[in-house]
């Protein structure tokens, strides 16, 4: 009993489809050369494409943009635009206040002390070259350094 591998069993379909269907279309253009109904097409039968109907309606842009509705009013449901902007007006009127509104409170560099020395320093650069007033800047840099930050 001899066992058949996938790709062995594949190929034998493959070699007998090509077989079969190779054998259709010699027979299919034999019949088509032997009809006299069929017009062979000569160079002379060519027509450039700026003389063609598809230069005068084809734009490259159509195949990228989807051009919008003249008609159409933004937003385009009133419906859905005054549900929205109602929804955001009770969530914000009725929302609980928590620790994180305490946190946002404070400045910045009181929640991220490490971050005010390299904001510093690039704004030092930045005034330099720009030929703006540095002293707060340095004072401030110097105060950082007293605190030992």
């Amino acid at each position: 009993m001899t066992v058949l591998s996938f790709p062995s069993v594949m190929n034998k379909l493959f070699n007998s489809f090509i077989k079969r269907g190779s054998s259709r279309l010699i027979r299919f253009n034999s019949s088509a050369s032997s009809s006299s109904n069929v017009k062979q097409s000569t160079n002379s039968d060519t027509i450039s494409y700026m003389q063609s109907k598809v230069a005068k309606n084809y734009k490259a842009a159509d195949g990228y943009f989807v051009y919008p509705d003249q008609n159409e009013v933004w937003p385009s449901n009133p419906r859905v635009f005054s549900f929205c902007c109602l929804m955001i007006g009770i969530y914000c009127m009725f929302r609980e206040a928590n620790d994180l509104d305490e946190q946002f409170d404070k400045p910045i560099f009181d929640r991220l002390p490490h971050l005010e020395r390299p904001i510093l320093e690039s704004s030092l650069i930045n005034s330099y070259n720009q030929g703006l007033p540095t002293q707060h800047i340095v004072e401030r840099l110097k105060e950082l350094e007293a605190e030992g930050k």
